[in-house]
């Protein structure tokens, strides 16, 4: 009797039952979660017929494992729909034949999106300018406030001021969050307005958020300065009376003016007039103290002077 053993040949590929495995995870689902058993079935045997599987172009974060020899996917670490909505990777199988044959199927991880994201604004801080004596209606900014977890075109969002003082002069446009003037607003009144916008998200009424706005109304310039010494009673020319016999250097007078204007708009120079310039020579007038002082030799005769402010 003569006995034959016949020596398997690895003619055998290992073969997936499918070449696209798809499977759901919901976000922030703890690391470890089976997400799939995969096999591949090889029709040789012995080594030739043992497969091992390996995870092939998943992203460089790692998000995925799988068990090299019973197959198992499984997450590395929570997912989250908000930055990643789907995971794929391709796995392959070899077997353990001289030389090795191998097949791979790819997997999708779909991420299910789990309402865990608030309703915020953009900025927890907005702040505008608009300047004074703009009509009622005029535009000064806009607020937005969105919800991660919505796409763009299901986000529907209502705004609201709250009611303050200073919120009397504005409102907010409920479905868009522009914010207006409800009145016209002067810088010399109030220069700066303090808002808190609400929004409220219509598919949760209990998810809102809050910004603060502030508002500086920018000053035009729309007052004429005035001199307050030597004219109490608001001229804009004064004449300024000096005395003969003053001595050199001697402080004659301090000019001052006021403007009600603001910041740049108020700041102010001095400057002497005369309808003979030779007169000017005796004197000099500080433009912006208007301190004025007499220069040059004692005056025999007494001097009228005229002073005259101008914007910087």
């Amino acid at each position: 009797m003569i006995w034959f053993s016949v020596v398997d040949q690895n003619d055998h590929t290992p073969t997936f039952s499918q070449d696209v495995y798809t499977v759901s995870i919901a976000e922030n689902s703890p690391p470890g979660q089976v997400l799939l058993r995969l096999h591949a079935m090889d029709l040789d045997v012995g080594l030739n017929a043992a497969v091992v599987y390996q995870l092939q172009d998943v992203d460089p974060d790692g998000l995925l494992n799988i068990d090299s020899l019973i197959g198992v996917v499984s997450n590395t670490q929570e997912l989250d729909y908000e930055v990643r909505r789907m995971v794929t990777a391709t796995v392959v199988a070899v077997d353990g034949g001289m030389p090795p044959r191998s097949s791979s199927a790819a997997i999708v991880i779909k991420v299910i999106n789990v309402d865990d994201e608030r309703l915020q604004f953009s900025r927890s801080n907005y702040s505008f300018t608009v300047a004074e004596y703009q009509p009622a209606g005029t535009p000064i900014g806009h607020v937005t406030a969105y919800d991660l977890d919505l796409d763009p075109a299901q986000r529907r969002v209502s705004y609201r001021l709250e009611l303050t003082q200073d919120s009397r002069v504005f409102y907010v446009v409920e479905e868009t969050g522009a914010i207006l003037t409800n009145a016209s607003l002067d810088s010399e009144l109030q220069r700066l307005y303090r808002l808190r916008v609400t929004a409220v998200e219509h598919s949760q009424w209990d998810f809102t958020a809050s910004c603060d706005v502030t508002v500086t109304v920018d000053d035009v310039n729309d007052h004429r300065p005035r001199f307050v010494f030597p004219s109490p009673d608001g001229a804009d020319v004064v004449l300024v009376d000096v005395e003969a016999g003053r001595p050199i250097r001697q402080l004659v007078c301090t000019l001052t003016a006021h403007d009600y204007d603001q910041n740049d708009n108020a700041r102010l120079t001095f400057d002497l007039i005369s309808d003979h310039s030779s007169d000017l020579v005796h004197f000099d007038l500080d433009p912006v103290t208007g301190q004025l002082r007499l220069i040059a030799e004692q005056l025999s005769v007494g001097y009228m002077l005229s002073a005259c402010y101008k914007h910087k």
